[in-house]
């Protein structure tokens, strides 16, 4: 059991491993360590205040090298970077679309390929997507909404790509749909425009009969 000396009580909302135990508390963010190249033990555990933000009860994401997590009110999204005097520095990376925050993050989860998406599931049950690349400065905020409320996202390794899913409820019923990857590389590359398929809940088919009667379309009724 450790104690860290603050001045305030607070209470532990994530911990992540970044090389150093990155832990982010109610009121601020900490680095807990022991001496280079020497493996934690209760006798040499140091922790260093980086911080003073505060966070939200939600696990950070690594997105890259970078530690990425809700702010104590969840309406907004910091960064933790290392700074040249030797401490990680927090940065509000929401601020120029703050607007799209306001009803609180529910959830997050990351898209690393083909496209460095963090995907954010909002309280009001829209998506918002940025697009993170911070070697090109680029931090690009884009809002989802879809006629029925996002509860949930994931990302899952595909042969493509990491795949996007979502739990989604379109009236009564909650549905498990996909974000094609084919499609989204289409986006990028502008070289597949076959499946340039950007619709809700989605069936693509194929054939070589016409067909004047199409069926197992009843989830879009």
């Amino acid at each position: 059991l450790y104690q860290i000396a603050s001045e305030n009580s607070f209470v532990v909302q994530w911990m992540l491993s970044q090389g150093d135990l990155m832990i982010g508390t109610s009121l601020d963010e900490w680095i807990a360590s022991a001496p280079e190249g020497a493996p934690i033990s209760p006798a040499n555990l140091t922790f260093r205040r980086q911080s003073a933000n505060g966070s939200d009860y939600r696990a950070a994401v690594l997105v890259r090298e970078t530690v990425i997590f809700g702010q104590r009110n969840s309406t907004a999204l910091s960064r933790l970077t290392y700074r040249e005097n030797g401490r990680y520095g927090a940065s509000d990376i929401s601020i120029l679309a703050s607007h799209l925050f306001t009803s609180g993050i529910h959830q997050m989860a990351w898209q690393a390929q083909p496209t460095s998406v963090l995907w954010l599931v909002m309280r009001n049950g829209n998506l918002v997507g940025l697009t993170y690349e911070e070697d090109q400065n680029v931090f690009a905020c884009h809002e989802h909404i879809t006629d029925g409320l996002f509860k949930s996202v994931a990302v899952i390794h595909g042969p493509l790509g990491d795949e996007v899913w979502c739990l989604v409820q379109r009236g009564t019923a909650m549905r498990i749909e996909r974000m094609d990857p084919q499609t989204m590389e289409a986006g990028a590359s502008g070289t597949i425009a076959a499946r340039r398929c950007f619709v809700d809940a989605a069936v693509l088919r194929e054939t070589v009969d016409a067909s004047a009667v199409l069926t197992g379309l009843g989830h879009l009724e």
